[in-house]
């Protein structure tokens, strides 16, 4: 289902208090890259992504401190205030695991690479 305009401008709304808000150093690196609203617009999934070696538990507590001034930016935009909650962004995961994968096979094939020239 495609985002609509007031969508847009709610998750624009959202990363830039993210930003101005996340001083935690817990929350270094991360960043907010999706979100899902209810079509009653009273519950939100804020989908989160940070470096490979973030604590994701340090992040998840550091997350729940900005909920309450987050909710207040959404109510802000839609004139409603609806129920944040976080997620932690499972296509980045996922990525990342490939991209490990392949940079393992990489490795390999360098490595049958150099044994054929022996």
């Amino acid at each position: 289902m495609a985002k609509d305009y007031t969508d847009e401008r709610l998750f624009q709304a959202l990363q830039a208090a993210f930003e101005n808000l996340a001083d935690d150093d817990d929350l270094a690196g991360v960043t907010l890259s999706d979100f899902e609203m209810s079509s009653d617009r009273r519950r939100i999934a804020l989908y989160w992504s940070g470096p490979a070696d973030a604590d994701e538990d340090a992040v998840e507590a550091a997350l729940e401190e900005l909920r309450s001034e987050l909710e207040d930016e959404a109510n802000d935009v839609l004139k409603k205030r609806p129920r944040i909650r976080f997620e932690i962004d499972q296509g980045v995961v996922h990525q990342r695991r490939v991209n490990t994968i392949l940079e393992e096979l990489g490795t390999d094939d360098d490595d049958a690479d150099e044994d054929d020239e022996d």
